[in-house]
């Protein structure tokens, strides 16, 4: 499969309906898939990749349309660190722009000395009052018409850099950075165990098993004990035992 996956093919391999296609759908198809091999002919990678291009699709959407996110998921027993969705989502963000220049860094004033009208009366070097022209048309010759008799000053809230340094300045581009999978649930959004594997909380309970069950058996004709099986200390015990292992325990007994 290709690394990067379209929406219309992970629909396709979630089965979903393209005229209904809504979050918890997304989910409640994926969850039955991975835990029922039978429903598909996909691996759980290309499941759980097209479960998270979906999922990233509808966040952008939300970010776009109303500056944040919040996807519900139907799972009761979801994962409290992703909250059902299997990733860990970085978004995009941006500095907001002065609210004063309009992130331009630089006012538009009127003119004082010309009071907007580009030329104003003063006396000459013979005392003789004259109209002039005002040195602020030189913005409306560079700019256009419509900036006669203002000048270009810059922001002072900002000083010109069109944006506020501070952390509360910051807005979302409405797309998302980065992702990681939850460490938590390893991407499921929900508890998952291991195909072949016991659950931790069945692996110490097959050891209290084991540990309980006499394991010295002797010879009527010998005194020393045939065979010993060391017990299993709890703590030393991980996340899961395979079957197999718990089955050539016993035999060897």
């Amino acid at each position: 499969m290709q690394a990067n996956l379209t929406y219309q093919k992970a629909t396709d391999i979630l089965q979903l309906n393209k005229q209904n296609i809504t979050i918890p759908h997304t989910l409640i198809n994926f969850r039955s898939m991975v835990v029922n091999d039978e429903l598909t002919d996909y691996s759980e990678t290309n499941l759980m990749e097209a479960k998270n291009v979906i999922i990233r699709s509808w966040i952008e959407e939300q970010l776009q349309k109303q500056g944040h996110w919040d996807i519900k998921s139907p799972y009761k027993d979801e994962c409290e660190r992703c909250k059902g969705t299997g990733e860990i989502y970085k978004l995009e963000k941006e500095k907001k722009p002065c609210h004063a220049c309009n992130g331009d860094g630089y006012l538009w004033l009127r003119c004082k000395n010309c009071k907007g009208t580009g030329r104003f009366i003063t006396d000459d070097k013979k005392g003789l009052r004259i109209n002039v022209k005002c040195n602020c048309t030189k913005f409306a010759d560079h700019y256009g018409d419509e900036y006669k008799g203002k000048i270009r000053v810059r922001c002072r809230k900002c000083l010109g850099k069109g944006t506020i340094e501070g952390l509360k300045n910051f807005r979302f581009t409405g797309k998302i950075y980065s992702t990681t999978k939850c460490p938590h649930c390893h991407g499921f959004g929900f508890p998952v165990t291991p195909k072949g594997h016991l659950n931790p909380v069945l692996s110490n309970q097959l050891v209290q098993i084991i540990n309980t069950e006499d394991t010295t058996h002797e010879d009527p004709l010998n005194p020393e004990p045939l065979y010993v099986m060391h017990k299993i200390p709890v703590r030393t015990v991980h996340s899961v035992i395979d079957p197999s292992m718990l089955k050539i325990a016993r035999e060897s007994i």
